[in-house]
């Protein structure tokens, strides 16, 4: 029961956490849970500055909490700027009333989005890699966005890992150079975590031109931008 309780505490505390909020004035700096100059730190700030993502509390982020596909396709949604009606998709455990319901049915109507089956999204269920990556191919492909000034990815170490249903996905997003690698390796089965999907996401919204740059934010002490262990 407790086990329970507490999967449920993370879970509200995850949707809060996809609520705009204006970017504090100390911005990433405020997390004590984000490492001074980590890989992820500039695309984190520009993430919150446009109100893509923000905290699990007012000091935390939980870099390394599992991303759900309700919340992909929520902060796609966000990004691009989605009109959202708040009507019904077709999948059975999608709520309309959820915080993801309206987003998860314009992106099945626009296509950028499948379910697991015909009547389920999943939405609670993390995100992998690839799964990832055939939502991102599907909205470049389908909204007919132009993407610039991106820096293609080197062949994956581990490309015949990858499901024949993504692999054409894969490979496009690996020539926009979306998605985190580790040691030229994608994992594309493994979990997406809230930092590598805030970097893969944010990377597609400076390629399309979407969002601001940050105001300058004060950096911490002995912070270094090329402390990137990822790319």
């Amino acid at each position: 029961m407790r086990k329970k309780l507490l999967s449920l505490a993370l879970a509200v505390v995850m949707c809060l956490s996809l609520a705009p909020v204006a970017l504090a004035a100390e911005g990433v700096a405020g997390f004590n849970d984000v490492p001074q100059g980590v890989w992820y730190w500039d695309d984190l700030e520009y993430a919150l500055y446009n109100g893509y993502i923000s905290g699990t509390s007012s000091d935390t982020f939980s870099p390394n909490a599992p991303f759900s596909r309700g919340m992909c396709v929520t902060i796609l949604g966000r990004m691009v700027g989605a009109a959202t009606t708040g009507g019904s998709s077709r999948f059975e455990d999608v709520s309309p009333e959820s915080w993801y319901g309206p987003y998860v049915a314009w992106a099945a109507d626009k296509g950028y989005v499948n379910g697991v089956s015909k009547t389920e999204f999943k939405p609670d269920q993390t995100i992998t890699f690839q799964e990832m990556a055939v939502i991102l191919d599907n909205y470049i492909k389908k909204s007919g966005v132009s993407l610039s000034g991106y820096t293609p990815s080197e062949e994956y170490t581990d490309a015949a890992t990858v499901s024949t249903w993504a692999k054409s996905s894969v490979e496009a997003v690996r020539g926009y150079g979306l998605l985190p690698t580790v040691d030229g390796a994608v994992r594309p089965r493994a979990s997406v975590s809230r930092a590598e999907a805030t970097v893969a996401l944010v990377r597609l919204a400076k390629a399309a031109g979407l969002g601001h740059a940050p105001v300058e934010q004060p950096k911490p002490p002995n912070y270094r931008g090329d402390s990137q262990v990822r790319a």
